[in-house]
């Protein structure tokens, strides 16, 4: 037979244990533990500064190949193979940004079972998957530009003739990587929009 002080003690002990796990949850404790680790943000953060200088070294590389189709119309191949050496050197600059982007996105990728809550969790493992995708369409992106600047190369330097087909095929090639890279960046962006929400 339960005593009144028992019945008591009981009651008292309900009141705290609700007391206590609504504490946990209003702190996001209980069921829903809040964690991202701090090695996970610098990776992300490092990771953003250097896609925004793959950014700017793939728009510059796009104005240099511009830049480069307007000196072979005015046949100015001195001018033309000056700007293929530094756009070649450029994109050689660009891939060795790619491979420490793609280092900072296997820290991120290690430290992603430390995350809570769950749904966070799986908002930024989506979002690794597609920067690692990302990165990918880099590589694949950086060696048909530097296919097209060596082609340009040997056609200034008089060594590759009726270039004129290849040469469209690789500018088409180029601009389909772009319009992946783009997609797959606007997927990583909205994914980690919402998994900032979590930590608001």
């Amino acid at each position: 037979m339960i005593t009144r002080n028992t019945r008591v003690a009981l009651t008292t002990l309900t009141i705290l244990i609700i007391a206590v796990a609504a504490y946990f949850l209003a702190q996001g404790f209980w069921l829903g533990t809040k964690n991202v680790p701090v090695e996970f943000t610098e990776a992300r953060i490092d990771g953003a500064v250097i896609a925004r200088n793959i950014v700017f070294l793939a728009h510059q590389s796009l104005a240099g190949l511009e830049q480069i189709g307007q000196f072979d119309e005015k046949k100015n191949y001195g001018a033309a193979l000056k700007l293929v050496a530094q756009e070649l050197e450029r994109n050689g600059e660009a891939r060795q940004e790619a491979v420490v982007l793609s280092s900072q996105l296997g820290t991120m990728a290690t430290l992603l079972s430390a995350i809570e809550p769950s749904r966070a969790r799986t908002l930024a493992t989506e979002a690794v998957g597609y920067e690692v995708q990302l990165v990918n369409h880099l590589i694949s992106y950086h060696e048909t530009l530097n296919e097209l600047f060596s082609l340009l190369k040997g056609k200034f330097e008089g060594r590759i003739h009726n270039s004129e087909h290849k040469v469209k095929k690789l500018i088409g090639e180029i601009n389909k990587e772009i319009k992946i890279i783009n997609k797959l960046n606007q997927k990583f962006d909205s994914s980690m929009e919402k998994f900032d929400k979590y930590f608001e």
